[in-house]
Formats: C-alpha cells, sequence, structure tokens
C-alpha cells in the first residue's frame, strides 16, 4: 500500500436528488387537486387518489413539512380548479358548506397527511440509498 495514496477518513456525498425534484413534490398535489377538480370533484372522495399523490409528494421533498405542504397544496389546487371551472365558493353560513368541508377533510386531507408521513421517510430511505459516497484522496 502506497502510503501516498490514502484515503481521507471523511467521505463527501454527492446528492443525486436536486431541488427539481423538490419543486415536483410541490407541483405534484397542486396539479392533482387542479386535474380532478375539472374532471369530478367527487375524484378526491376516493381516499387512495389523495394518499397516494402526497406519499409520491412526500418523498420527493423527502422532508416532514410535506405532512403539511401536501394537503395544503391539494387543497389550494381544488380551489383553484373549481374557480377556473366557473364554480363560486358557498357561502360559509350555508349548512351544506359545512358538511362538504367535513366530508373533504376526512376523505381528501386526512388521508394526504398520512400519505406524506409515509412517504417522507420513504424518500429520505431512497435517497440515502442512492447517494454514492464520494472518496477524497489526499
Amino acid at each position: 500500500m502506497d502510503i501516498g495514496n490514502t484515503v481521507n477518513a471523511t467521505e463527501r456525498t454527492t446528492p443525486v436528488w436536486g431541488s427539481p425534484l423538490r419543486i415536483l413534490g410541490i407541483v405534484l398535489p397542486l396539479a392533482a387537486g387542479l386535474v380532478c377538480s375539472f374532471i369530478d370533484q367527487s375524484l378526491l372522495l376516493v381516499s387512495w387518489i389523495p394518499f397516494t399523490v402526497a406519499v409520491a409528494s412526500a418523498a420527493l421533498l423527502r422532508s416532514w413539512w410535506a405532512v403539511l405542504i401536501a394537503p395544503a397544496a391539494l387543497s389550494i389546487g381544488t380551489l383553484l380548479g373549481l374557480l377556473a371551472a366557473g364554480s363560486s365558493p358557498n357561502d360559509i353560513t350555508d349548512p351544506g358548506f359545512a358538511a362538504g368541508l367535513t366530508v373533504f377533510v376526512l376523505l381528501a386531507l386526512l388521508p394526504s397527511a398520512t400519505g406524506a408521513a409515509i412517504g417522507a421517510p420513504l424518500g429520505k430511505e431512497i435517497e440515502r440509498v442512492t447517494t454514492a459516497p464520494q472518496h477524497t484522496h489526499g
């Protein structure tokens, strides 16, 4: 072994995942809410759709902030889709508004937050596995 070519004890890692994927993690639930509003609002009430979108979003974000960001982006996308489709927001004094909001929270936002809680550590693990250690030579 040549003493002049020893490997430094510190390792540097090169991140494989970049910030464009993190941006996609925010855009994905926003676009899903927007598209589901145009196609059929009841698609968001099928709990596996918000759950799956949030798992993918949180895996791309790789942060626990995804538990807040994914449901919020899904809600904003849904509202933007409804406004773009010409729907007017309901009056909050209408009893149907409270019932509809409750159904949306239970069947769309709660699975979305749960999916994000599963996707964040999944994304961190994928990043850990795919990050190649880079040895520095001194």
